[in-house]
């Protein structure tokens, strides 16, 4: 995808309020919107409940039955899933190996970084075809 991804305003205050609250803990959740072949629209998101088992300060994990959740959301709201936000606390805005482990092809990736409860960049991924690496989306919030 070689498109713009653009967060609408009252979108980028829920990702970035939860990002902030859950620290010093990973956040998460679902980004929808709508995508064509140049622009992917982010106009709400909805938070998940970090199921992870481990460390909670360096993971996320969203349970089935939530993934199952979100794609209901999308289809009785007419939007498309795109993807997952979550946060990196104390840690730049770049993919971790479980980020990359466990990523999904074709869906996106926020990653809000999180210093001391402020965030200091935020920054969109989306793995390529051959699951080999990710690859950086232009990001546009409003």
């Amino acid at each position: 995808m070689d498109s713009t991804l653009i967060v609408e305003t009252a979108a980028w205050q829920y990702i970035a309020e939860s990002s902030k609250s859950a620290f010093p803990e990973e956040c998460c959740g679902f980004i929808f919107g709508s995508m064509s072949s140049n622009q992917t629209n982010v106009v709400t998101a909805m938070k998940a409940y970090n199921a992870s088992a481990a460390d909670k300060g360096d993971y996320f994990a969203i349970s089935p039955a939530t993934y199952t959740e979100a794609e209901n959301y999308a289809e009785n709201n007419q939007l498309e899933l795109l993807g997952i936000y979550h946060s990196h606390p104390n840690q730049i805005a770049l993919p971790s190996i479980s980020d990359y482990k466990f990523a999904l092809p074709d869906f996106l990736y926020l990653i809000v970084s999180v210093f001391e409860t402020e965030i200091e960049d935020v920054r969109a991924w989306l793995i390529d075809e051959e699951y080999d690496r990710f690859n950086e989306q232009r990001i546009q919030l409003l």
